[in-house]
């Protein structure tokens, strides 16, 4: 690996940008050699940009090293990485799905607010099985009476507590799921009936077909 240009001594070293160091000082901050410093960044876990003055020089994202040290210390103790990657902390794993940044959370890509604000429910479920300009939802029907058990458990817990009702009868829904192949088409229209079959469990009772989820949710409520 070629070496770091900062580590030149052609010319003085120019002052550090506010919130950027040197390599010599981010491989100590880190307590790793240059190489490994190098691979950080090639990563993407640690930006660097040139220096001021001199552009042969880069300088590391003093906040980025932090994170990195902080990540490392919580990989040490499981549970405090998965408490703190429900409070933008760093995530536990890497998704195409979702990403944290700046304390903005995205779905493939899109901020999730403005995906409030702009886009349905149903869409924004085809955008996270990448639906393409299908309509998961358009065709999907959840027929209770085709799970067995589904009937007899809602009624039994009718008066219960809809997440409590849910977590029971989300089990018997591997009624509705066909065998995987490497044939299956997307799963996207088996996710949308799934959802309908929750939304049935938490309500208590059957939705109203046709409808957007949070009307058909809100008028059987």
């Amino acid at each position: 690996m070629s070496p770091d240009p900062s580590s030149s001594r052609s010319s003085p070293a120019a002052p550090a940008a506010p919130g950027l160091i040197d390599a010599a000082a981010a491989a100590a901050r880190l307590k790793v050699c240059r190489a490994t410093l190098y691979a950080y960044v090639s990563r993407g876990q640690v930006r660097s940009a040139p220096a001021p003055g001199d552009p042969r020089r880069r300088l590391y994202a003093v906040a980025d090293i932090e994170a990195l040290l902080h990540r490392k210390q919580n990989l040490r103790r499981p549970a405090a990485a998965a408490a703190t990657a429900l409070d933008w902390g760093l995530p536990v794993l890497e998704t195409r799905i979702t990403r944290m940044a700046a304390g903005r959370l995205f779905y493939r890509g899109r901020d999730a607010r403005l995906l409030a604000e702009t886009e349905s429910f149903e869409q924004v479920a085809a955008l996270l099985w990448e639906a393409g300009a299908s309509e998961p939802f358009a065709q999907a029907r959840f027929r209770a009476a085709a799970v067995p058990g589904w009937s007899r458990t809602c009624h039994a817990l009718k008066d219960a507590v809809p997440t409590d009702r849910a977590l029971a009868l989300i089990p018997l829904l591997h009624a509705i799921e066909p065998p995987r192949t490497s044939r299956a088409p997307s799963p996207a229209p088996l996710a949308a009936t799934l959802v309908l079959a929750l939304a049935e469990a938490l309500v208590g009772r059957a939705l109203a077909p046709g409808l957007a989820l949070h009307r058909a949710v809100a008028r059987a409520w």
